[in-house]
């Protein structure tokens, strides 16, 4: 059920019944649905090749807000400004609690409740602050430091690494402790509490987050500058559809789920990576293809992030330039030249996928990934991300590949792609699959073009 007065608004009076339905709230560095108590960091996995998964960092917001008396609820995403509220109404006052992952601050997650009185009365007005959160993670060692500025303080790094003898990304959490309950004193006509939570990679990232939080927070700035963040999105891209809200609303909740995993369009030079097809508040252990980048983002994700954002076009490009090292890897281990990108990647760009068939035989890939750099040159005519960017380097990596990779028959004096899956799963060892061999000749066909 969603409000009709605002397309931008889904909203009901109840939550789903499946916890895999809650809204997400991400900003393309932090992602979680909303009550859960796990979150996730965009490029922190942990386990090896086809164990690797987003690992789970805990949330200290994971924070449901109940009343004992009877009440009046609503539960409203607002894809306009990425903010979730969750709002009872009773006789005695209303609470309402926002949830957001900031988007201009991509390390600051915040919680703000604000309770208003309906009637004079000498009684206090208390809501109960139930909380999902335990500062553990079976996927990170986590230790507690000392508080940072009434803040408490955990960090730590993940228990295995993407490839052996690899890095296991960092994990610093600050967050401000949440009480069991919020209490309006009598007399008090309304309240307002905020909680912030910092997470990085470092300590320095996650104090400086803290402090900046802080002072937003003191400064009546946090919540405006998170909205003004998304105005300036939507103001690239906003489509609605004349005749059919039901369209439009899929428009715009399409559109809000992809812009939730993209990093700001003022901050895409640092280490972004990539999208999910479940998006970065999904992709644990197990869940929703444990949180690789697929041929979705290049194919399918891509052109509507291209056509509406460049700047966010490119740092996707950006990602699978990150990966050329593993790509390399790949190509190697198969016995050909070149680069081959994973069928699914983390952030090292070797082969993660749990099931080796995949990584095998779904060489479309390396077809999806240069057609994406392709859409990128003929949608902006930008040479730079070939020339200084590592992207000819990229498209002449995946035609070697190729060149590798086919075999000649003498008899009908025709290059062949033998064993291959097209996209089609249900189908493997599949000879001249059409898809794979089309993407194939576009970028053999094409190579010359990206000559500088």
């Amino acid at each position: 059920m969603s409000r009709d007065s605002d397309l931008y608004v889904f909203s009901a009076d109840s939550l789903p019944a499946d916890p895999r339905f809650l809204p997400p709230l991400a900003n393309g560095l932090l992602g979680w649905r909303v009550y859960d108590g796990v979150m996730h960091m965009g490029g922190v996995y942990n386990g090896e090749g086809g164990r690797c998964h987003r690992a789970d960092v805990p949330c200290p917001l994971a924070v449901e807000v109940k009343l004992e008396e009877p009440v009046q609820q609503e539960y409203a995403l607002d894809a306009r400004s990425g903010v979730f509220t969750h709002t009872l109404t009773t006789p005695s006052g209303t609470v309402s609690q926002t949830l957001y992952s900031h988007r201009c601050y991509p390390n600051l997650m915040v919680m703000e409740v604000l309770m208003v009185r309906h009637v004079t009365s000498e009684e206090p007005f208390t809501v109960e602050m139930v909380s999902s959160f335990a500062p553990q993670s079976k996927d990170i060692q986590f230790q507690f430091g000392p508080d940072y500025k009434g803040g408490r303080y955990i960090h730590g790094s993940t228990k295995s690494a993407e490839v052996p003898g690899g890095p296991c990304p960092a994990v610093h959490l600050i967050w401000m402790p949440v009480p069991s309950s919020l209490t309006l004193p009598p007399g008090q006509s309304q309240g307002r509490w905020g909680f912030l939570v910092a997470a990085a990679d470092c300590s320095e990232t996650a104090e400086g987050a803290f402090d900046k939080g802080l002072s937003q927070m003191a400064a009546g700035n946090l919540r405006p500058s998170h909205n003004k963040a998304w105005a300036e999105l939507w103001l690239q891209s906003s489509v609605e559809v004349l005749g059919s809200e039901r369209l439009s609303r899929a428009l715009i909740g399409c559109m809000f789920y992809l812009l939730s995993a993209l990093p700001s369009i003022h901050h895409t030079s640092g280490s972004f990576g990539g999208i999910s097809p479940g998006g970065l508040s999904n992709g644990g252990d197990g869940q929703d293809y444990w949180g690789h980048v697929f041929w979705d983002q290049d194919i399918w994700m891509y052109p509507g992030i291209a056509l509406f954002y460049p700047e966010l076009a490119r740092a996707l490009l950006k990602y699978r330039v990150g990966t050329i090292e593993g790509a390399k890897y790949n190509a190697q281990k198969q016995g050909h030249k070149g680069l081959k990108f994973p069928w699914e990647s983390a952030v090292s760009g070797r082969e993660v996928c749990p099931d080796d068939v995949y990584g095998q035989q779904e060489i479309h890939i390396n077809g999806d990934v240069a057609l994406a750099f392709q859409n990128y040159l003929y949608l902006t005519q930008d040479l730079s991300v070939f020339r200084e960017a590592g992207g000819a380097q990229l498209v002449y990596g995946v035609a070697d590949y190729w060149v590798s990779r086919v075999k000649w028959n003498p008899e009908d004096q025709k290059y062949h792609l033998l064993g291959v899956m097209p996209p089609d799963e249900f189908y493997r060892n599949v000879n001249n699959s059409v898809y794979t061999n089309v993407v194939a000749k576009f970028r053999l066909g094409s190579s010359h073009r990206f000559s500088l």
